[in-house]
């Protein structure tokens, strides 16, 4: 894969992210791993996206934008923000980094996710 190759599936990626499973899922490799800002692992497909799924689910509404990418080989360091309402009807911004590693097919193969910074909550 080459650099746009890279550079356009990590973009799709995270837009899709926030909505239905379906519309991302054939992105991740079957043998997909994530781990999270905690540390927790989350191994294959099925995995990573109920692992998604139940993140979201704090939120009523949630929108992800990328600030910068940056790749390098097979990987994809994006620097992102996200503005939500969680479920209690908080407001939040909230910001981290993510780290996409491809497969040879195009597919995502890893993801490390890390929140970095809270800009701004709201009762």
């Amino acid at each position: 894969m080459n650099e746009q190759t890279i550079r356009q599936a990590a973009e799709r990626f995270f837009s899709l992210i926030s909505g239905d499973a379906a519309s991302y899922a054939d992105q991740l490799a079957p043998l997909v791993r994530l781990e999270d800002a905690d540390g927790m692992i989350y191994n294959g497909r099925d995995s990573v996206i109920t692992y998604n799924a139940a993140w979201l689910s704090a939120y009523q509404s949630i929108k992800f934008t990328v600030d910068r990418i940056t790749i390098s080989h097979d990987q994809a360091a994006l620097r992102w923000k996200a503005k939500g309402v969680t479920c209690t009807g908080h407001r939040a911004v909230f910001g981290g980094i993510t780290i996409l590693r491809f497969d040879p097919a195009g597919r995502i193969r890893a993801i490390r996710q890390y929140q970095t910074q809270v800009l701004a909550q709201s009762a």
